[in-house]
């Protein structure tokens, strides 16, 4: 059933779908950092630094 629905397919189609969905995944990342609060820019980026240990109230 899915190798029939595969070979029925046209790979122009599968490629601009794939495109399109990069661009919209793309599109979505890009304005998250961009519209993220310094604050929450300044936590993420300690994270890989952090070890668990509780400093100024935070985790």
């Amino acid at each position: 059933m899915i190798k029939e629905i595969l070979t029925r397919i046209d790979a122009t189609v599968s490629a601009e779908a794939a495109l399109l969905l990069f661009f919209v995944v793309f599109i979505a990342v890009s304005w998250r950092a961009i519209t993220m609060s310094r604050s929450a820019s300044e936590r993420r980026a300690n994270m890989p630094l952090e070890d668990g240990v509780r400093r100024n109230g935070h985790a």
